[in-house]
């Protein structure tokens, strides 16, 4: 019965690792050519960009099982305080709260780490966010100005495979973003220029 059972165990390893093997080959296997991505995301830990939900759709290339290049667009629902405050009530070198909606262009760039089913990965997003005109109130006047922005997005994250050409995906990454801000003002005028702020993004998406 002893020898009954380690010969039973030995061929269930044996049938697990060719299981294994058979997997490995099918992922491992290069797969090259156009691919899609649709990505959601949520922006928190900043004041600036705190409580922002976004989705994106990507279209590139992909060079291998490694390499993936390529440029999306979308739309950024903002729904934490933007309201524009006061000219009595304004800090003077304050950021300039975002529009409550917003329209991402940008580049796409991700390289997995590994050719395997579940692979850690590096990604950069980076181009710009077009938004409606705002108003900044003062005491006796107000003034419209761009809400546009430039952005920037290192990300790491998690991509795991569900069939040879599409996968899901988890990543976090660092929002840099060049927004409007307001350096001084007097009750019937304003010096406004850009400055910089940041936050984490959360991302959850797949490939296909």
């Amino acid at each position: 019965a002893r020898v009954a059972a380690e010969k039973a165990r030995a061929e269930q390893a044996a049938v697990l690792a060719a299981k294994r093997e058979q997997n490995r080959k099918k992922y491992s296997k290069n797969q090259s050519g156009y691919a899609s991505m649709v990505d959601l995301s949520y922006a928190f830990a900043c004041k600036h960009l705190d409580g922002i939900f976004g989705a994106t759709y990507t279209a590139g290339y992909r060079f291998n099982n490694k390499l993936y290049l390529g440029a999306g667009a979308g739309i950024n629902c903002n729904f934490g305080t933007s309201a524009i405050l006061s000219g009595r009530r304004f800090d003077c070198n304050r950021l300039l709260p975002p529009s409550t909606v917003s329209f991402p262009l940008f580049a796409y760039f991700r390289a997995n780490f590994a050719n395997r089913r579940v692979s850690p990965f590096f990604a950069l997003s980076a181009g710009g966010e077009l938004s409606p005109k705002q108003t900044l109130k003062l005491d006796l006047y107000e003034i419209p100005y761009s809400a546009h922005s430039i952005l920037i997005e290192p990300q790491l994250g998690l991509n795991i495979r569900t069939t040879t050409k599409s996968s899901l995906y988890l990543a976090v990454g660092l929002n840099n973003h060049i927004v409007p801000c307001c350096f001084s003002y007097t009750g019937y005028s304003a010096v406004l220029g850009y400055g910089y702020t940041a936050g984490v993004q959360l991302h959850f998406g797949f490939t296909f």
